[in-house]
């Protein structure tokens, strides 16, 4: 089966929704007949997102990747790496 990559705020995890397995990842997912890999992470900024994308693409190898871009005001002080 081929592998959807998605990345993004708290809309592409699914927060606010009772079952995450209705966000638009998901739900993309299975209109185009994908597994799906949802990296998306409440608060995040959109220097996480590109930089959980190279790893996500080195660690999975997607035939698809999507990602939900979030504003640009918000800005990442700290991650993982300091």
């Amino acid at each position: 089966m081929k592998l959807l990559y998605t990345v993004g705020d708290s809309f592409t995890y699914g927060e606010e929704l009772e079952d995450r397995n209705h966000a638009w990842p998901h739900v993309l997912g299975r209109q185009l007949g994908y597994e799906v890999v949802n990296e998306g992470r409440p608060g995040c900024g959109n220097d996480w997102s590109v930089k959980r994308t190279i790893n996500c693409i080195l660690e999975h190898d997607p035939d698809l990747v999507v990602i939900g871009w979030t504003s640009c005001g918000r800005v990442e002080f700290n991650d993982k790496y300091g």
